[in-house]
């Protein structure tokens, strides 16, 4: 499982089936997204089962019902300046810039 929190970051990788809760004080953020991957082989049937079983075996809670979700009252004009200075800085990278980094 991988815990994904509202700033991008992702502060917990879980390797292990475990009853686990996250917070605003063990995530960092309010808001958060968590990623569960499962291997499969789609060849056997049994393992596919298998799966499907660990993939329904997942509960998700929030003791009190679902929260509220509050935008944030982003300052547009700010972001707008930061977004377009963004996309001239962008505009200056090469493809081959790009290739030579390893990146493309």
């Amino acid at each position: 499982m991988q815990v994904i929190d509202e700033d991008h970051y992702a502060p917990k990788l879980v390797y292990k089936s475990r009853p686990m809760t996250l917070s605003k004080d063990s995530v960092g953020t309010r808001y958060l997204m968590i990623a569960i991957g499962t291997r499969v082989d789609p060849s056997d049937p049994q393992d596919l089962d298998q799966v499907h079983a660990l993939q329904d075996a997942i509960k998700v809670n929030q003791p009190g019902g679902p929260g509220t979700f509050e935008i944030l009252d982003w300052d547009q004009a700010s972001q707008k300046k930061v977004r377009n200075a963004s996309l001239v800085l962008a505009s200056t990278i090469t493809q081959e810039a790009v290739r030579r980094e390893g990146r493309g």
